[in-house]
């Protein structure tokens, strides 16, 4: 199957964490991964798919991208940026490691932006609502960033695990907590191929 937007698999089970995974793996014997968004338009393609936001307003950003090239390519630098700092931020979570200093620096000043984009109103209770501006490209990125914020904050945080194939991080949803594999179609499969193989081969040596 041809690696585009449009068949790259969601499984990350939470928003920000379907982010993290647009490329092909993240595991550090893997060289040169494919990576599924590289550009601003596919990056809209992606929030079209995902409906990340109403479709009218994503094709606003999509035709001032359009017109305005070096916005768009700044923006999808953006773009890069935020996905690997979630990246370092939830591995490091992940494995109980200590978030770097710098990470956390550029996390809160990506975090203040999205947060001042939000506002509450009182309509038979309290909800928070965006005011995005349609010239804003980075405006699908504060809704992934709070997202991303909500996971951090939340008890389900404990649930994020590394699939053990292609290293991509998902929220472990199962009730005994022991999913592996981000899908077990492929790299569930994957992973008992190659274990069944070296089972086969040391039996073959011994």
């Amino acid at each position: 199957m041809e690696r585009a937007i449009d068949t790259l698999p969601i499984d990350g089970g939470w928003l920000a964490l379907n982010f993290i995974n647009t490329i092909s793996h993240r595991t550090e014997d893997e060289e040169n991964p494919f990576d599924y968004l590289s550009s601003y338009s596919v990056f809209i393609s992606w929030a079209k798919r995902i409906k990340l936001l109403k479709h009218s307003y994503l094709e606003k950003l999509e035709t001032r991208a359009s017109k305005k090239p070096l916005d768009a390519a700044k923006s999808w630098i953006h773009v890069i940026e935020v996905r690997e700092l979630l990246y370092r931020i939830f591995y490091a979570v992940h494995q109980s490691a200590e978030i770097d200093i710098k990470d956390q620096r550029k996390w809160n000043q990506w975090l203040k932006k999205a947060q001042n984009r939000q506002f509450m109103l009182f309509e038979h209770g309290p909800i928070i609502r965006w005011k995005l501006q349609e010239h804003d490209l980075d405006g699908p990125l504060y809704i992934i960033i709070m997202s991303a914020s909500d996971l951090l904050l939340s008890e389900k945080l404990g649930r994020v695990k590394e699939c053990n194939s292609c290293g991509w991080l998902f929220l472990d949803q199962s009730k005994n907590k022991s999913r592996r594999w981000c899908r077990m179609e492929t790299c569930g499969s994957q992973v008992k191929a190659r274990n069944y193989y070296h089972r086969k081969k040391l039996a073959v040596t011994q």
